[in-house]
């Protein structure tokens, strides 16, 4: 049984062909990374709206900068956890504790939705 994006990807697949997985894709990576743009743009404009100097602005470019950094490490561990899952044919469920992530809702207590 297929949810998501798989779903949706096979869905395309069937009444377009092989293209319109690779399409699906990257229309998501598109998407996602238009989002990202687009809320940094919006946290700038605040800041100067709520306090119009640079020492503020560059503070935020350096925290955004780092935070960047932070999150990528924890990306890739995810990404390199899926990618063995994947290869290795198991559940493709994603539990914190699999790649020593904690604070996140998919625990292995947590009832799944």
């Amino acid at each position: 049984m297929l949810d998501g994006i798989p779903y949706v990807q096979a869905a395309i697949r069937s009444n377009v062909g092989e293209w319109g997985i690779h399409f699906i894709t990257f229309s998501i990576f598109a998407f996602a990374f238009s989002s990202l743009i687009g809320n940094y743009f919006y946290a700038e404009s605040n800041i100067l709206f709520i306090k119009n100097n640079k020492v503020v602005l560059t503070v935020f470019r350096i925290t955004c900068m780092i935070a960047i950094f932070l999150l990528g490490n924890v990306a890739f561990k995810a990404l390199k956890h899926y990618e063995l899952k994947k290869k290795q044919g198991e559940n493709m469920i994603f539990y914190e504790d699999e790649i020593g992530l904690t604070g996140t809702v998919w625990t292995r207590d947590s009832k799944e939705v």
